[in-house]
């Protein structure tokens, strides 16, 4: 049988994916790391691979996004003085990956070999992760070498663990409805959402509740249509200048005091925030892909618009809108798909409190290409 080589690169990037969350389970960050990086090339040969197959307007922008990003960094690198190094352009690097990742998927056409492999994957790795839980509970609240009150399975972040939790919580709900495996599942999925819920994130508690409310709606209709794809897209950019005008309102510090968190508060995002801002109207064009670094190239603005804003400029965030109204929208869709969609699309949203998906996130962006895949196979349903 002969087996496409497409296929077999996604597939690479999934078992790095899924070795990349036991490793750090395990305590090897290393090899996490490892791993990681292999992602790389896999990622950019599948989108090579998928340009040559066809030449679709989502290929056109991620052309646009590359060349536009990297002029923008190189201009910032010369203005700034800034020494050109692998760190200092490994966030573009990740940036590349996470839009051809997303639009090598965007028009793939899984089979059902594939999407079994996927769906069970994601389920194994499930299931070693409650057993850790079950087995080593102390040591998966660990966060830089002490037992902390977040459930973090060794990540060095417990909102990028508890982005990882909810991507596979969301498929555990998403999947097809099918007997007793059913029960199976879904008890898999609120078992993970607990998962979530204990790491304190408010970001991953809200995309997860997003994701269950918008699920219940789609059996009755399509969620996403035009109009709503395209607004859902600046969602996270809404969010921040909502933030940014309300937040220090006394009525909101009032009503919304549970979701303040061991440690943080409602404001604690303003700050960050403020300075992206800041930085994207200095250089509006260009970005500020140095300044906001301090020359290093590591920045993490907390927001995947702003951080998209402040690093590259105004024309590479408008390409990225086009492209993920592209992939938010399809026509006609069965209810399955349906969900895997809207868990694409709630894992954007996840934009509004963090731009891991954007900017790294230790593959957060290969399981967003997983959900984009699964929302594109034919499970033979109708809404």
């Amino acid at each position: 049988m002969k087996i496409r080589t497409d296929a077999s690169l996604l597939g690479l990037n999934f078992l790095c994916l899924w070795g990349i969350t036991l490793t750090q389970a395990l305590g090897k960050p290393g090899l996490a790391s490892l791993m990681f990086t292999c992602t790389f090339p896999f990622t950019l040969a599948l989108w090579l691979v998928r340009t040559e197959q066809a030449m679709e307007e989502e290929n056109c922008l991620t052309v646009a996004i590359f060349w536009l990003s990297a002029v923008s960094v190189c201009l910032n690198a010369l203005m700034s003085g800034t020494v050109v190094t692998f760190s200092y352009l490994k966030k573009l690097i990740l940036f590349w990956c996470t839009v051809a990742m997303l639009v090598a998927v965007s028009r793939y056409r899984p089979g059902k070999r594939e999407v079994g492999f996927v769906l069970a994957g994601n389920t194994v790795i499930s299931c070693l992760l409650c057993l850790f839980y079950l087995l080593r509970r102390q040591e998966m609240f660990l966060l830089n070498g002490m037992v902390t009150g977040y459930l973090t399975f060794r990540f060095t972040n417990p909102n990028l663990a508890a982005l990882f939790l909810a991507a596979m919580a969301m498929i555990q709900f998403a999947r097809p409805e099918m007997g007793r495996k059913w029960v199976f599942h879904r008890m898999l999925g609120v078992i993970l959402t607990f998962f979530v819920y204990k790491t304190q994130s408010r970001n991953a508690v809200l995309i997860l509740l997003c994701f269950l409310l918008l699920s219940l709606l789609s059996r009755r209709k399509q969620v996403i249509g035009k109009k709503a794809a395209a607004l859902l897209s600046l969602l996270p950019l809404v969010f921040a200048a909502a933030y940014l005008l309300l937040v220090s309102a006394p009525w909101v510090q009032q009503n919304f005091s549970f979701l303040a968190g061991e440690g943080k508060g409602l404001d604690s995002r303003v700050e960050v925030w403020r300075f992206a801002v800041d930085a994207f109207l200095t250089r509006p064009i260009t970005g500020a892909y140095s300044q906001i670094s301090f020359g290093t190239g590591a920045s993490q603005m907390h927001n995947t618009h702003l951080d998209l804003l402040a690093s590259y400029g105004i024309g590479v965030f408008l390409l990225v809108w086009r492209l993920l109204y592209l992939l938010l929208y399809r026509e006609g869709e069965g209810r399955t798909a349906a969900k895997f969609r809207l868990a694409l699309l709630c894992l954007f949203l996840s934009g509004m409190g963090e731009a891991s998906l954007f900017s790294g996130g230790m593959g957060i962006s290969l399981y967003a290409g997983m959900l984009g895949l699964l929302a594109n196979f034919d499970y033979g349903e109708t809404l």
